[in-house]
């Protein structure tokens, strides 16, 4: 059996061998492939999950919702539960965002070389959150005068934040400085090659 709600986020691994899905169920689920079941049942947030990202190196999923939070889980790529278990913080989700989390983006492998502990998350609450995963610590960074819809961490180190306020708001990776501000129509995506 699959989700008992509408699915409302995708993702494949970096290595395209396992689907995750977010659903309006508050569950997260990994799909077996081959046999189009799901394997894995992921539980801890409470309301529709919005956002879902793999790490560049395929190990951990990071996945956002409705209550604000983001949680992170670590996959062995074993066939069991036992092998998928909560991250950081002793297991506790990064909370910060006052409203639910829409997008989240880590950054590029060979950014952090040897590592994979910077993730950025977006929220309807016009802010983006840099986290350092192991330590759950955060730098803010806020400037929209809307919901935020989208996010990107591109490779050259920058981060591409897109609101309802009809702007593409670019910060350096490395320090969360503000860059610059693209204007146009309302953002709905931001492609990344």
């Amino acid at each position: 059996p699959g989700h008992r709600e509408p699915i409302l986020v995708v993702r494949f691994s970096p290595n395209g061998r396992h689907l995750a899905t977010g659903s309006g169920d508050a569950t997260v689920r990994l799909w077996d492939l081959d046999t189009n079941t799901p394997r894995v049942t992921l539980n801890g947030h409470v309301g529709c999950i919005y956002a879902l990202e793999w790490s560049p190196r395929g190990n951990m999923l990071a996945s956002g919702g409705a209550d604000g939070t983001v949680r992170l889980w670590r996959w062995t790529g074993e066939e069991d539960e036992k092998t998928v278990e909560m991250m950081s913080k002793g297991g506790k989700p990064l909370r910060g965002h006052k409203q639910d989390v829409v997008a989240l983006a880590w950054e590029p492998a060979h950014k952090n070389v040897g590592k994979c502990e910077r993730l950025a998350s977006a929220s309807r609450d016009g802010t983006v959150r840099v986290w350092n995963v192991e330590s759950g610590n955060f730098v803010s960074l806020s400037g929209h005068t809307g919901k935020i819809r989208c996010l990107r961490w591109g490779g050259e180190g920058f981060i591409y934040s897109g609101s309802q306020d009809r702007t593409i708001r670019i910060w350096d990776g490395s320090n969360g400085q503000f860059v610059r501000e693209l204007k146009g129509t309302d953002i709905g995506s931001i492609i990344w090659p």
